[in-house]
């Protein structure tokens, strides 16, 4: 499973605590693998009438940090293929970033001058 799952800030929204504990499996099955190099946070998103959910993925990898941010909305978790594709998204707006930030390490190693 994940490195590490968090849920943060449900107090007095035991419901809403439940869909994400729900919602974390489906996480799993669509980022498979690597997984347990994964930090998983979930969060209520403050004074959101709508009972949003927030998702937060964080992976390492060489040591550079990448992370990225995703919502559900009440609406979201209608549809199985749509809470599928919100999960999805996440986990590819964090290899992007990760991507980015790698490649940005990479072109300043390479820019650097060579000493002989």
């Amino acid at each position: 499973m994940f490195k590490s799952v968090k849920y943060v800030g449900f107090d007095g929204r035991p419901e809403l605590e439940a869909t994400a504990k729900q919602l974390t499996p489906v996480l799993a099955n669509e980022i498979r693998q690597r997984q347990q190099d994964v930090e998983v946070a979930w969060t209520p998103l403050p004074s959101d009438p709508d009972q949003s959910l927030s998702l937060t993925l964080a992976r390492t990898v060489n040591g550079v940090e990448g992370a990225a941010l995703g919502t559900f909305a009440p609406s979201d978790l209608v549809e199985a293929w749509l809470v599928r594709s919100r999960c999805r998204a996440v986990w590819s707006d964090l290899l992007e970033d990760l991507s980015q930030r790698l490649g940005a390490r990479v072109h300043e190693a390479l820019s650097e001058p060579l000493e002989v």
